[in-house]
């Protein structure tokens, strides 16, 4: 009966006391899959999905107390442990790695598979996948040393790699009582009965590695463990248990080199530990040993031992751990394998086979050391508008799990413990400088200073939020990606019409009240473009158009496609299909009139043009470009809009917000005023209500928002900043794009990559002068009406032509008060519409 498992290991105060190793700490534990669930598949145990046996069979027939199996390897091609056995014949096993379940037989031709004092005996496995057998001899002169290749684990048969008696060899030289293998591929097997070395053998040829300088190995220092170290092919390291030192040694051809010889700490030269194999685990350098104890009886146990080989000269003992439980068998012979297993990161499989003792199992797990944080990014300056948002991050190398800790002005910030702190909404006493301390177990780092700086926004009823749609909140409303860029809205059905991308190309309609989903238009037919689908407009009909993004050459692609109605099975038209400036166009877009009436506007992006679209004749329309002297190119490249009459507002992404009229039959236009005060860049989207004259838009920059100025009747319209509503969301939105509708007292608004906002709209009425009354002193009283809630600005003059403001007035209510002065000489006042 198997038994509770007994592991011991290494701590990790231990190992770092004696050499300072690079790493925090390397533990073993048994694999608890593997044979059963403890680690260890016992001599002759039969396992649950056994391919082997013979029926009936109660005791496992390829791993037995007999002496014959000595042999065993991991495969990293296939991911199987390849068991050799000589219970029967020479037979190669399959074994899970994680189990330990016999999957099945490797194919040995006994015809093929012949000779030697054992006709197979070790066994190891490439990187490749292939296998190699080797046997072994007593009489190396006069008794051929074989070695077999199966490039493929279900070869039916092997190619024979090595098949030669070694020169130099005496009569009674043993060799195959161990056996490695590295890619190439290059074989070596260690040697016994009087000879210093090993042989190393490449297909055709082998050579006696026999002659050391400046002073070799003992006789037979390689017989019973051999490995590739981590230097390659020409590293070899080896050991026998009757010897007290791990020899490490490098070869020239026949001519072998002494590198070190290894004693280390207590039991690195223990009676019976032999068997071994090198490799590297977290960046770490691990020799595993196996002490196989020949002596026998309820104390013999094969203990595993894993030394930290990172510096080789002094090898330091990290684990000791075995899981074979009760009386053993003898391993009289001390032979059998180690190897190790699969590899990931800092985790490694250990597989041990003692003879007559069963095979062990073990996971090895590398710590690297504790490191202290060291800041790698921290946050930035920046200024931000009150009622906006902010995250400060902070990134930190180092040893994980870190704590964080933010202040601001040297005070901690109760609850601020992540690696991102968010305000939201900013007010102006946020403004100040923050700094995290980034801390773990053995160190503390502060990040650079961030300064806040809040600015005012503005903020009145003109934009009252009425709903939201989220981005992720609907399927096809994206967080990132830029797939949606389109929205406008019907006020003779209140429909709302948003163009996406994501997951397919669709035009979805929405209640305009409420923002719950109504259908999606049919889009059979519609092909082609960059963009399929980019910009919806709606006429006075409810006809929708939707224009798709071209980005060729010649401009062939540039379609707009007409539905006569917003139902679900209403099947659109092309109504155009070119290009008439040959450049990119489509984003941005509009649609007015009705009927024969019904325009639409198309933005170029390269050029400092637009296009006009007039229907013609029913679903045609017909092309006139537009170019405006004075306007950069790219000037209505992200957003354009009509304003009355034979005028068209306009953005690129950067650039000024542009005011133009236009003349179709010359296809000219100048420029009427442009704009830059109130609108920083990034503010692109943009749409006007020109019976309210209106225009909002949406700045993308630092906490997304929504504008909405009012624009004068002037000649040269002069534009007041209403109010600004900012987005919930502020997720990046490189491109600067979006789409706004304004009119019939709303304003939906859609954010590429921060959703759609829904505002009702007032606009402030205009001021006017009430009673005028003297006093009290030297001044005199004016009543001015307006609007509740809103700013309006009293500017005096002296000559009717220049105006300078003497008084903002916030209005509490529909009728204000205002002192002014009686001075000389005479001074002309009025009042307008402020920020």
């Amino acid at each position: 009966m198997k038994h509770t498992i007994l592991t011991t290991s290494l701590t990790t105060a231990l190992a770092a006391a004696i050499c300072a190793p690079a790493h925090g700490g390397i533990s073993a534990s048994p694999l608890s899959s593997f044979g059963g669930g403890d680690g260890w598949r016992a001599p002759g145990e039969i396992l649950v999905g056994d391919a082997a046996g013979t029926a009936g069979a109660t005791t496992y027939n390829y791993l037995g107390t007999g002496s014959l199996e000595r042999g065993l390897a991991y495969n990293p091609g296939f991911d199987k442990l390849v068991l050799v056995s000589r219970n029967g014949g020479i037979n190669l096993r399959q074994l899970d790695p994680l189990s330990g379940i016999d999957l099945g037989p490797v194919t040995v031709p006994g015809a093929v598979v012949t000779g030697g004092t054992f006709a197979g005996s070790m066994v190891a496995c490439g990187n490749d996948g292939a296998t190699y057998l080797a046997n072994l001899t007593t009489g190396a002169a006069t008794s051929a040393f074989k070695v077999y290749k199966w490039a493929d684990i279900g070869d039916p048969a092997p190619t024979v790699l090595f098949n030669s008696t070694i020169s130099g060899f005496s009569a009674t030289a043993r060799l195959g009582d161990s056996f490695d293998v590295i890619d190439g591929p290059v074989c070596v097997a260690g040697c016994g009965a009087g000879i210093i070395g090993y042989a190393v053998i490449t297909p055709g040829s082998a050579a006696a590695v026999a002659s050391f300088a400046p002073a070799g190995p003992a006789t037979g220092d390689f017989r019973l463990g051999i490995t590739f170290g981590p230097g390659g092919a020409n590293d070899v390291w080896g050991r026998q248990t009757s010897g007290t030192t791990i020899k490490r040694t490098t070869y020239t051809g026949t001519t072998g080199t002494l590198v070190g010889t290894y004693t280390g700490p207590a039991n690195v030269n223990a009676t019976g530990e032999a068997a071994m194999d090198v490799t590297v685990v977290g960046g770490v350098k691990l020799l595993a040993t196996m002490d196989m104890n020949s002596a026998g009886g309820a104390a013999a146990r094969p203990t595993v031992r894993i030394y930290d080989v990172t510096t080789p000269a002094t090898p330091v003992l990290a684990a000791t751990i075995t899981t074979a439980t009760g009386t053993l068998a003898t391993n009289t012979n001390g032979t059998g394998s180690l190897h190790w297993g699969a590899i990931s990161g800092g985790s490694a499989k250990l597989y041990a086979m003692a003879t007559n003792q069963g095979i062990q199992a073990f996971t090895v797990t590398v710590t690297p050391d504790a490191t202290p944080p060291v800041i790698a990014a921290s946050p930035g300056n920046r200024t931000v508008l009150e009622r906006g948002q902010t995250t400060f991050t902070v990134s930190a190398t180092g040893t994980a799990p870190f704590t964080y800790v933010w202040s601001k002005d040297g005070s901690p910030i109760g609850g601020a413990t992540s690696a991102s702190y968010t305000l939201n909404p900013v007010t102006a006493a946020h403004a100040g400088s923050y700094t995290c301390r980034v801390t773990n177990g053995v160190g503390f780092a502060d990040s650079t200073a961030a300064v806040l700086t809040v600015s005012p926004s503005v903020n009145t009823p003109a934009l009252t939020a009425c709903w939201s749609l989220a981005p992720g909140s609907l399927p096809w409303l994206s967080a990132s990606g830029d797939t949606e860029r389109g929205v406008d809205y019907n006020p003779a059905n209140n429909h709302v019409y948003i163009a996406s991308r994501n997951p397919s190309t669709q035009v979805y309609v929405v209640n305009g009240t409420t923002g719950a989903t109504v259908n999606q238009l049919d889009v059979t037919g519609v092909a082609g473009g960059n963009f399929t689908l980019m910009f919806p407009g709606v006429n006075a009909d409810g006809a929708v158009y939707v224009c798709n993004l071209s980005n060729t050459g010649d401009g062939s692609s540039f379609k707009i496609y007409k539905w006569v109605d917003d139902a679900a099975a209403t099947v659109p038209v092309a109504a155009y299909s070119g290009n008439p400036i040959g450049s990119r166009i489509g984003d941005s877009f509009d649609v007015r009139g009705s009927g024969a009436s019904t325009e639409c506007v198309a933005g170029a992006r390269n050029t400092n043009q637009f296009v006009l679209f007039n229907e013609t004749s029913p679903g045609v329309l017909t092309p006139t470009a537009i170019t405006v002297a004075g306007v950069p190119n790219s000037g209505f490249g992200l957003a354009i809009a009509f304003g009355e009459g034979n005028t068209v507002w306009g953005k690129g992404d950067g650039g000024s917000l542009y005011y133009c009229s236009y003349d179709a039959a010359s296809g000219t236009g100048s420029i009427i005023a442009s704009y830059t005060t109130g609108i920083p860049s990034g503010t692109n989207p943009l749409g006007v209500d020109t019976v309210n004259r209106c225009i909002a838009m949406i700045d993308t920059g630092n906490s997304d928002n929504v504008r909405l100025f009012s624009y004068s009747a002037d000649a040269v319209p002069v534009l007041t900043l209403l109010d600004q509503e900012f987005f919930p969301t502020d997720n990046a939105n490189a491109n600067h794009v979006g789409s706004v509708y304004a009119g019939s007292g709303k304003v939906y608004a859609l954010d590429t990559n921060n959703g759609v906002m829904c505002f009702s709209t007032l606009k402030p009425a205009l001021p006017e002068l009430g009673a005028i009354t003297p006093g009290p002193g030297a001044n005199f009283s004016v009543q001015i009406s307006g609007t509740a809630g809103f700013n309006y600005v009293v500017e005096s003059s002296s000559d009717h032509l220049t105006w300078t403001p003497f008084a903002i007035v916030p209005f509490t209510s529909a009728m204000e008060t205002v002192q002014l002065p009686t001075t000389a000489p005479r001074q002309l006042y009025r009042a307008r519409l402020g920020p």
